[in-house]
């Protein structure tokens, strides 16, 4: 699962400079095997001249077969992808084990507190797993704070929120990045359009994209981690292809955004507005 892993597009006309043929198969099947959503013998990559890719197998429905298509496209070294996954609306759904489940509230915690303007300077804020929940440390200035990061982590059902953070008058916190340019403002926009695009994502995840620094920052909540996944390979993609596009315009591309980081929280299944 993504997480709050950052995608680094490391350039945008040679991204396969950075692996090399003979790992291809390994990352693309690294990839796969990383999705805990997949079923055990749904799909089969099949390498062929050492960077061209064949996806083939069975998935549950579209969203699955056009996730995994842009995913295997955006690892390092893969040149071509033909995506021969059929949707088999029969294919029971793979459930999440425990662990999977707790690594997605995990993540969730800890991005919610990253999404939130108050709280995202104070760098010392930390959320662990414990056995029931979460153990959350750190310090804020504010007794408003830190009752804030109990009724935020509190709506993650099935969890136990231990709050030790302490209020400390000039708590450390982070300087943030300035207020980004217009063209990588511009950059966010097209990004933005292509995620509201996506009919796969109707009713199933919604995004606010936002350029800081050199990342475009996704904030908002997802259906499931399979949504959530799709969103962020259609970000990944959308970029991609910004920044290629100026790139062949002959454009200076060397300040504008070149990471996607995702702050979207997964939900568990329950549709969610994206109108």
């Amino acid at each position: 699962m993504r997480g709050l892993a950052t995608i680094v597009l490391m350039s945008a006309l040679g991204a396969s400079a950075f692996a090399t043929p003979s790992s291809v198969e390994t990352l693309v099947r690294e990839d796969l095997m990383a999705r805990p959503y997949l079923g055990a013998g749904w799909v089969r990559p099949v390498v062929s001249d050492e960077t061209r890719v064949r996806l083939q197998g069975r998935v549950p429905d579209e969203r699955f077969r056009t996730l995994l298509g842009l995913a295997t496209e955006h690892v390092a070294g893969v040149t071509s992808v033909t995506n021969e996954l059929a949707v088999d609306p029969a294919l029971p759904p793979r459930q999440l084990r425990p662990s999977e489940r707790d690594r997605v509230r995990l993540e969730n915690a800890r991005k919610a507190l990253r999404a939130d303007p108050e709280l995202e300077p104070y760098s010392t804020l930390q959320v662990t797993k414990t056995l029931h929940g979460f153990l959350v440390t750190g310090a804020v200035e504010k007794r408003s704070q830190r009752q804030k990061i109990a009724v935020m982590l509190g709506r993650f059902r099935g969890a136990t929120i231990e709050n030790r953070v302490v209020v400390r008058p000039n708590a450390s916190r982070r300087g943030l990045p300035g207020d980004p340019d217009p063209d990588a403002r511009a950059l966010a926009r097209e990004v933005a359009v292509a995620i509201r695009a996506e009919r796969l994502l109707d009713g199933q995840a919604s995004a606010e994209v936002a350029a800081e620094g050199g990342t475009l920052v996704l904030r908002g909540e997802a259906r499931d981690l399979v949504a959530h996944d799709l969103a962020v390979e259609v970000a990944h993609g959308a970029l991609l292809k910004a920044l290629r596009d100026r790139e062949w315009r002959g454009d200076d591309t060397s300040g504008l955004p070149s990471r996607v980081r995702s702050l979207i929280i997964v939900g568990d299944g329950e549709p969610v507005t994206t109108r």
